[in-house]
């Protein structure tokens, strides 16, 4: 599905006849049909034969927009239903290299969309994060330990929200020799 983060971009098309409403209303609703009641309704301008708009801030989980517009005559046209996913993105991990043999060392892991009680980790034998602490929706610190034979490389590291979205950077730790292992 599409994975977006927490103020996704939408748009499609819209009427653009004399007697075509200027504005298309969008409803936003929590899973994946166009059912319930909206999480969120956004009266979007058209412009020509389109509209465009954010959504305001969304929790990790799975949403589905649908749009309507009505004419002068009282007839409504309805959008598909699109369903889309939110989130979590890691974009960065600081310091991006840890030393075998590290004990207890502190990451700092920026992104968005980071939920309180979200998770972390890396892949890999031999490395291990001890905790995560939530700072805030794009930053979180772990404290790492990696073993003194853990293998040399780029690790990938994952942040898991509460609600069960996460997202990866790919290569965003690198193991590497400690000052012992390369004299």
């Amino acid at each position: 599905g599409w994975r977006y983060t927490a103020t996704p971009a939408l748009s499609f098309f819209a009427g653009n006849q004399a007697d075509d409403a200027a504005c298309v209303v969008l409803q936003i609703y929590a899973g994946s049909s166009a059912t319930g009641s909206p999480v969120q309704t956004i009266a979007v301008p058209r412009v020509a034969g389109a509209w465009s708009t954010n959504a305001t801030t969304l929790a990790d989980g799975t949403y589905t927009a649908q749009a309507t517009q009505t004419d002068a005559a009282g007839n409504t046209g309805t959008s598909t239903a699109n369903t889309f996913t939110i989130v979590p993105t890691v974009v960065s991990v600081a310091p991006p290299t840890i030393a075998r043999g590290a004990s207890h060392e502190t990451l700092t892991v920026t992104g968005t969309n980071f939920a309180a009680g979200a998770s972390a980790s890396v892949t890999g034998a031999g490395v291990a994060v001890n905790s995560t602490q939530f700072d805030s929706s794009t930053q979180l610190t772990l404290d790492v330990s990696i073993d003194g034979h853990a293998a040399l490389g780029a690790r990938n590291v994952t942040v898991t929200n509460t609600a069960g979205g996460s997202g990866t950077l790919t290569g965003g730790l690198t193991v590497v020799a400690a000052a012992l292992d390369a004299a």
